[in-house]
Parts: C-alpha cells; structure tokens; sequence
C-alpha cells in the first residue's frame, strides 16, 4: 500500500474516531439518583433503565455517583431487590435529559398514598423521579461550599430552611413545599453550625448541629427526608415537635456528595417558634439551647407561666459564674429565647442556670451546653 495512503486512512480513521468520542459525550448527560422514598417497597430496590439493570440492591437513603446516561427518553424500572429483569418491574418511570447537562434524579413518593397522612398542601405523594437541571460535582466559588435543597417530606407542609451560621441569624433558604428543589447556597464552611427546618410560624422547630470543616471547594446535596407526625393534643404537623409517627422512618437531613458518599444527620427538635399556639404554658421550664454543641452563640430557651425577670448565669465545671446575662422582663408565654454570646469563653461543657422571679419568687431551671471553638 503507498505510504501517503496508509498515513491518510490512518489520520481519518483517528478523526472519525474523536469525532464519533465527542459526539458521543454530546449526547449524554450526567445523573446522580437518589433514593429518598419511604415506601417499604423502595427500601431496597433493582433500578433498571431502559430494560438493562442500572443499579442494584439500591436503599433507601442513599444516592449514587454521578453517572454518564444517554440523553433523551430513558424509560426507569423499579423492581424488587431479588430480581433477574425489569419484566419484574413494580413501577416503571420516565426521565428526559438533555444532552451535556447535569441532573439530581430523585426518587420519592410512595406507591400507595391512601396509605399515609395526605399532604398538608394537598400535593400528590404517588411515587415520582423529581429532576433538577444544574446539579453541582464541584463549587463554583473558591474556597466556598455550595449546596442545592430539596423537601422531601410526603406528609410535611411548606417548610422554611435555615442554614445556621456561627453569628447571627440562620440564612433562610426556603420556604419550600413537598417536591421542591431550593436555589443553589454557597458559602464559607468555618461560618456554618448547622441546619433548621420550621413548618410553621405556630409548629415546632427541628434542627441539627455539625461541622461544615473541609468543604473547601466541594459542592453537595441536601435533602430532608422520613417524616414529620400529627400532635395527637393539637392536630397540627410537627407541634410540638412530634417528630416521627412510630413505625415510620425518622426525620433525617442527608448530606449527599458527587461521588454516591452520604452523611446521614437525625433532627433534633425544640418548641422554638411555638409562641404563636397563643397558649400560656402550665409552668416555669427551661427547653434546652440551641444549637448545642456551638460556636460562639447559643439561644437559651424557656415557657414562663407568669411574667417575670429573667437572666441567665453561666458556670463552669467546677462551680465559678464565668458569664451572666442580666435581668431582662418576659411576658408569660411559651418558647422565651435568650442569646448567650460566649466569645470570650474557652471551648469546654458548661452549665447555665436560668433565673426567672416573679416578685418574691424565683423559678430556677437550667442544663448543659458545650462550646467548640
């Protein structure tokens, strides 16, 4: 063969091929799915797209790495976990993806919603793949983390979010209804503690603390998932607090990462917003602070029976008032607040005593708080 004609089929040949690579990668997009439903089906389940298997034995609460998946139609089959095909499929979805985007595809939902609490907003439960274009495998800001949210509690109402920073008030994301993907968030890791979602001006608030350390650079997803209960007392959603019917899975913030890694946060709960029920509470009691454990800033939070006085006395371990919060008047009411800025103590456990009289009376009640500086 001439030499010239071997080099010139040999160069197309290596043209075609990059142009059949890149036209391929045109035409794919990038998927990270999760599974945030609470059926008991979707516990562990085969996912099957467009009849191949995709993922197998897929839980509940957990996400995949992003994935190459071809742009288009792509039919998604849900099957049980011990299946061979999608011939087996108990529910079979659709997604559309459009070429060179990224998505979060989020399973939730339940098969059967006559079986659970219908939603608050009135909002169709059935088992769906929610799609969000935009999704994120790293920060757009230097030195910044970034996050997008996602409410996805069936029986859960509009819900505000928070992102609780070390000073100051929480950074409201919401609100949000059942289904809904929040704007992107970024900001700088060492100024964040935690994060707080609140049904309602008149329910109870859930919350949880942790470290935001080593989120440099790094982009993740957010979603709130399980359940929150009916007070049996005043039938309204999460008041006070009742966090989780029993049976069902409990109230969870996960923390899901490009590469499929989870980490899973229980919520805490406290009365804090229940000032609006408009009900004098029965007696003095303190309800803990929050966040605990926190860094410098702490809320104390009480129910006053009476009007009263009030102030708060910190000491430490070994007995010695390290800090005071004088004497401020309260009216009777539930969910009192008092801010505790302990800038200028070291990190450590400390107790706080709150203070409340009432002319000649005096109501004292208090409990532990650590500071993690």
């Amino acid at each position: 063969m001439n030499t010239r004609y071997a080099y010139l089929t040999s160069a197309a040949a290596l043209v075609a091929t990059v142009l059949l690579t890149q036209l391929a990668v045109a035409q794919t997009a990038r998927v990270q799915l999760v599974n945030a439903s609470v059926d008991p089906m979707m516990e562990t389940v085969d996912v099957y797209m467009d009849d191949v298997l995709w993922y197998d034995d897929f839980e509940y609460a957990t996400a995949q790495a992003f994935a190459d998946v071809l742009a288009g139609t792509r039919q998604v089959a849900l099957a049980p976990a011990s299946s061979v095909s999608s011939s087996e499929a108990f529910k079979t979805l659709e997604m559309y993806l459009l070429s060179g985007q990224k998505y979060y595809a989020v399973l939730s939902g339940v098969l059967d919603p006559g079986q659970y609490d219908v939603n608050p907003d009135g909002l169709d439960t059935s088992l769906k793949l929610f799609l969000k274009i935009g999704a994120l495998e790293t920060s757009s800001e230097m030195g910044k983390f970034e996050f997008r949210g996602f409410h996805g509690l069936i029986t859960g109402p509009r819900l505000k979010f928070w992102v609780q920073e070390t000073t100051g008030d929480p950074y409201e994301l919401g609100p949000l209804s059942y289904g809904e993907f929040s704007p992107n968030f970024s900001h700088e890791p060492e100024q964040m503690t935690g994060f707080h979602i609140q049904p309602g001006t008149n329910y109870g608030l859930f919350y949880n603390t942790f470290s935001f350390d080593g989120l440099e650079n790094k982009a993740f997803f957010s979603i709130i998932v399980g359940f929150i209960g009916e007070d049996p007392v005043t039938g309204l959603i999460g008041a006070p607090c009742t966090a989780n019917p029993p049976g069902l899975p409990e109230l969870r913030w996960l923390r899901i990462f490009p590469d499929g890694t989870v980490e899973d946060f229980l919520f805490e709960c406290s009365s804090v917003g229940a000032e609006e029920l408009n009900e004098v509470p029965a007696a003095f009691r303190v309800l803990g602070n929050y966040p605990n454990p926190f860094n410098p800033a702490t809320t104390v939070q009480f129910d006053l029976a009476v009007g009263a006085l009030v102030r708060v006395d910190i000491y430490d371990l070994l007995g010695r008032r390290v800090l005071q919060v004088p004497e401020q008047s309260f009216s009777a009411g539930p969910g009192q607040q008092i801010r505790i800025d302990a800038s200028d103590l070291a990190s450590g456990t400390y107790i706080f005593r709150v203070v409340a009289r009432n002319g000649k009376t005096a109501y004292i009640d208090g409990g532990h708080m650590t500071l993690l500086k």
